[in-house]
């Protein structure tokens, strides 16, 4: 009898235990909690505008008044002309939540190592991933390795889809990518500034291909433009330039690129981390209107996403500046 109530003794002492320090995990979790958002008051998210910041705070209202709501936080909006300020804002703590770009949250991660992704918008139809690709006219060039000597169009060397990765993909494979006027078998890359510019060279016949971005996960890279293309480059070229189809190739397609995210500082308790990604996810169907507020280009909705989702252009943008860097240095 006696060993039995020690059994239960001990038993009640060991569950007991168990309780006490559920309790202190709890009390512990809950007063990190409360002094988190003791410390940052207002939860503050940053978003890329060219517009004047009226207008842009206007238009996101209906996004930052539903994430208040749903993490029980005041939330204000600030308004960046370009990534870099954005990129710098939440480097430097002065912001707990950004909307990237692909490359910008690439760039972002690789600075300070500071945020992590909760979601990213699909586009519309439903796709979270896309490609680089390069389009060509079919009486000028059939394959990659005709590329030497032609001349390739561009937006810009800081678009991820129309340079970046191509570069990184493509260019010390047998070709070589240089600006004008470059040498007899170099890949001429000519900057047309503007994703339309590049379009336009490209019709007028002034390039023999450009660089752009499709969904075509389920293209083949030597695929005859436009099977399965519902949105991109090669959609506008048809659709807006009114070029015919059947005149062009897709030569390359690049690995898979993610949309870009929507992104936290990483000092975020997960409670809120928790609450703002289940708000993401539901948003396009139970708040059609706030999606609509800070999504207005992406309409399929959001969907899970990590940072493994993104190393591939988090090695290729720290290489990058690493490269740049050391240029600096010299």
């Amino acid at each position: 009898m006696g060993g039995k109530m020690i059994l239960q003794q001990n038993l009640l002492g060991f569950i007991g235990g168990i309780l006490f320090t559920v309790s202190m995990m709890f009390f512990s979790t809950t007063s990190s909690q409360a002094g988190w958002r003791e410390d940052v008051q207002v939860f503050k998210i940053g978003i890329v505008s060219d517009r004047e910041r009226s207008v842009a705070i206007r238009q996101i209202e209906p996004f930052r008044a539903a994430l208040s709501q749903a993490i029980d936080m005041p939330v204000s909006v600030f308004v960046y002309r370009k990534f870099r300020g954005l990129i710098n804002a939440q480097s430097n703590k002065k912001i707990q939540y950004g909307v990237y770009t692909a490359s910008s949250f690439a760039t972002a991660w690789a600075k300070c190592k500071c945020i992590k992704p909760v979601a990213a918008a699909k586009l519309t139809g439903g796709a979270l991933k896309y490609h680089s690709i390069l389009i060509v006219r079919k009486d000028r060039i059939s394959k990659l390795s005709e590329l030497k000597g032609k001349r390739i169009a561009i937006s810009g060397k800081n678009s991820l889809s129309g340079y970046i990765v191509p570069k990184k993909e493509l260019d010390g494979k047998d070709l070589r990518f240089v600006d004008l006027p470059g040498k007899p078998d170099d890949t001429v890359i000519v900057g047309a500034g503007t994703t339309s510019s590049s379009r336009k060279l490209f019709q007028g016949g002034l390039v023999d291909g450009l660089f752009g971005w499709a969904t075509l996960d389920m293209v083949a890279a030597d695929s005859v433009a436009g099977e399965g293309a519902s949105a991109g480059t090669f959609f506008n070229l048809t659709n807006i330039n009114q070029m015919d189809a059947s005149e062009l190739k897709i030569i390359w397609k690049s690995k898979p690129i993610f949309t870009g995210p929507h992104a936290i500082a990483v000092s975020v308790p997960k409670v809120f981390e928790n609450k703002i990604g289940n708000f993401l996810l539901n948003l396009y169907d139970s708040q059609p209107r706030a999606y609509d507020s800070v999504e207005n280009y992406r309409g399929g909705g959001f969907a899970e996403v990590e940072l493994s989702d993104y190393q591939p252009l988090i090695d290729i943008i720290d290489a990058r500046d690493k490269i740049a860097d050391a240029a600096q240095t010299k």
